[in-house]
């Protein structure tokens, strides 16, 4: 469903642009799919069998169900589950044994990721502690031993995930269009779909309402937690930056439509804390990490993850990720001045950081030149509202990259070129 969201918002830019409500039919259309397929308006039950308000995950995201081996007499020997920070769906295990000598040997490989360890000499009494031990996001299992008897051979095995919903990680995006189109309709007077972006925001304010229990305010800023489901490798850990920004997005909206206070304070908030997470590196580089808080610092001996020690996600943004952090700045700045001037124009040093023949760097800092994010000049773009020359390069990147592109967030780059073209075009005839 995350996906469909970018296809939603390319739908109202391309109406902004062009003021043609054609954009917005076929936004109805798409955007009436999206809402029943809902898991409380489709009777979509998780793994427990629960219905909640929002949409279950995809595999990609969460952990591997457990997987019980037995021994060759059919009694419980282990149980693995693949606990890697993603495409734990892509990970498969395959078991050989040596009645003789009592011991065992455990291959795992991820196709996604072209990961494979074999893990040999193992017995009933070590093969935890050889597993287990340093057990981190990028490990690709866990096991537990549940008998005395070695396990039976396993030819190969793939691993199921978790079907969950992330509330605080996937509503935000993919409800935001739904708002925004209440107030596109409100903005416009446009009283044809006045009953139909009421019945939107209505059900994406119940999805916001679903997981305010996981707001954490602080004195100036705030943030929200992942929810404690132990499904998720951030499971009651704070969102990401780019989650955390997708959210000050969501409820700038929600504000919006329904003038509610409590909204307000938690997209100020976020926005304090969005705007101390942009900082300098020792090479004078404006950067963002990727993490803040206990993700970012690490842990020992922590009860709230099934990874015992963390050493912390001390990676720096990438700009795919620091799309939603870019567009939650500008909309935050052009609906109620949040951020100052420092702010704005760091994300205008970020492009010209990350900007070299024709291509976008990976990481924010301009680093991983030959892994880009060309997909995110389509957000840049955004920026061209400072600096018009900034949409001509983004521009070019699309032009070389992605003419015939379908995917849905390069629809939203697309469209978001035309919108910001429109605009830059209006401004100059206005100041003529």
């Amino acid at each position: 469903m995350w996906g469909e969201a970018y296809i939603l918002e390319s739908l109202l830019e391309m109406y902004e642009a062009t003021k043609d409500t054609s954009y917005l039919a076929i936004f109805i259309e798409h955007a009436n799919a999206v809402y029943n397929k809902r898991d409380d308006k489709a009777s979509i039950k998780d793994h427990l069998g629960n219905v909640g308000v929002g949409w279950l995950t995809g595999g990609q995201f969460t952990f591997g169900k457990p997987i019980t081996i037995l021994d060759d007499i059919q009694l419980p020997s282990l149980k693995l589950q693949a606990v890697r920070y993603g495409n734990n769906n892509r990970t498969s295990f395959s078991i050989d044994n040596n009645l003789d000598d009592k011991s065992f040997s455990i291959e795992v490989w991820n196709d996604k990721i072209g990961a494979k360890r074999v893990y040999s000499e193992l017995t009933m009494q070590n093969v935890e502690e050889k597993i287990n031990t340093n057990l981190s996001p990028s490990s690709l299992i866990m096991v537990r031993s549940l008998g005395i008897n070695i396990p039976a051979r396993v030819i190969s095995r793939r691993f199921k995930t978790f079907k969950t919903q992330l509330k605080s990680f996937h509503n935000s995006i993919i409800c935001t269009p739904f708002v925004r189109f209440f107030v596109l309709v409100d903005k416009y007077n446009l009283g044809k779909y006045k009953d139909k972006a009421k019945l939107y925001s209505q059900f994406a304010e119940e999805c916001a309402e679903s997981y305010l229990y996981l707001w954490k305010d602080e004195l100036t800023t705030g943030y929200f937690l992942v929810e404690d489901n132990k499904y998720f490798w951030m499971s009651n850990l704070p969102v990401p930056h780019n989650i955390l920004s997708a959210n000050g997005t969501f409820f700038l909206y929600l504000y919006l439509a329904t003038g509610n206070e409590l909204y307000k304070n938690i997209f100020e908030k976020i926005a304090s804390k969005i705007s101390l997470s942009i900082t300098k590196n020792s090479s004078g580089k404006i950067i963002q990490n990727y993490a803040y808080g206990k993700t970012y610092d690490g842990w020992k001996n922590w009860s709230g993850s099934i990874y015992k020690n963390y050493i912390g996600s001390k990676h720096i943004e990438d700009n795919s990720h620091f799309s939603h952090t870019m567009r939650f700045i500008l909309e935050a700045q052009k609906h109620f001045n949040l951020f100052d001037n420092i702010v704005l124009q760091s994300l205008v040093e970020i492009f010209y950081s990350s900007y070299s023949m024709v291509n976008l760097s990976h990481k924010v800092d301009g680093t991983e030149v030959k892994s880009f994010s060309n997909e995110a000049a389509g957000a840049f773009s955004l920026l061209g509202i400072m600096d018009h020359s900034i949409v001509d390069k983004c521009f070019l990147i699309y032009k070389k990259n992605y003419v015939d592109s379908q995917k849905g967030v390069v629809l939203l780059g697309w469209a978001r070129l035309a919108n910001m073209s429109k605009q830059i075009s209006d401004k100059i005839s206005t100041d003529e």
